[in-house]
């Protein structure tokens, strides 16, 4: 199981555990993380994210974007996105072939 951790969001420090993370978006050194309660924003860079994450629960679809694969729940390829609780999220081209080599395929 992956552990909680705590983040800090206008003041305040938020327990928040990877199961409820939808997807992480960066904006340069910011990152904000979509829950389907609520958003967080943080001062960490997508990378540093993506490392404290679970490699196994997590892909990146963008050079902007994290993804739970759990909450992927469509993936349109023809438009390069894949959808996460009903938003678009861009599939870059660097990032297509770990995104299909992590998906559980029939």
């Amino acid at each position: 199981t992956e552990e909680c951790f705590y983040i800090k969001d206008r003041g305040s420090l938020y327990k928040l555990n990877p199961v409820d993370i939808l997807y992480v978006e960066a904006d340069e050194k910011y990152c904000t993380i979509s829950t389907r309660q609520r958003k967080y924003t943080i001062n960490m860079r997508l990378k540093e994210m993506y490392d404290r994450l679970s490699p196994t629960a997590f892909v990146q679809t963008h050079r902007s974007f994290l993804v739970r694969k759990d909450n992927i729940e469509k993936i349109n390829p023809s438009d390069q996105v894949v959808i996460v609780a009903g938003k678009e999220i861009p599939i870059g081209k660097s990032y297509k072939d770990e995104l299909f080599g992590k998906l559980n395929r029939l």
